[in-house]
C-alpha cells in the first residue's frame, strides 16, 4: 500500500509519501524508495505501483515539464499525466504486477519543498 498525503499552507507545501517498495513473488520490502518526483518548482508526481513504469512516465513527464512552463501548468498535466501513463502501461504491461500504476499529480501555488 502507497500512502501519499498533501497539505497547502500560506507559507508553502507539504507533500508526503512512504518509502516502502515490495518486490513479488517474495514479498521482500526496501525502505529507500522515492516516490515523489519533483517536475518543477511548483509541481510534482507522486505515484503508486510498478517501480519500473513510474520511472519510464516520471521521465517522460519530467522531459515535457523542462521544455516550458506552460507544461508545468496543472491544466496541462491533468490531461497529459494520463494519457501518457496509458500510452507507457500499453506499451511496457505492468510487468505482471496486479493494478499496474496509479499516478496522483498536484500542483501548488508555492513552491513544494
Amino acid at each position: 500500500m502507497t500512502v501519499v498525503a498533501a497539505c497547502r499552507f500560506r507559507e508553502g507545501a507539504v507533500v508526503l509519501a512512504d518509502s516502502r517498495a515490495t518486490s513479488l513473488p517474495a514479498a521482500t520490502a526496501q525502505d529507500e524508495l522515492q516516490k515523489l518526483l519533483p517536475l518543477g518548482p511548483r509541481v510534482g508526481l507522486g505515484y503508486a505501483g510498478d517501480v519500473r513504469l513510474a520511472g519510464v512516465v516520471g521521465a517522460a513527464i519530467r522531459a515535457k515539464c523542462e521544455k516550458s512552463e506552460r507544461y508545468r501548468s496543472l491544466a496541462y498535466l491533468e490531461g497529459y499525466v494520463p494519457k501518457v501513463a496509458r500510452h507507457f502501461f500499453q506499451r511496457l504491461g505492468s510487468g505482471g504486477l496486479a493494478g499496474g500504476l496509479g499516478l496522483l499529480h498536484a500542483v501548488a501555488s508555492c513552491p513544494l519543498h
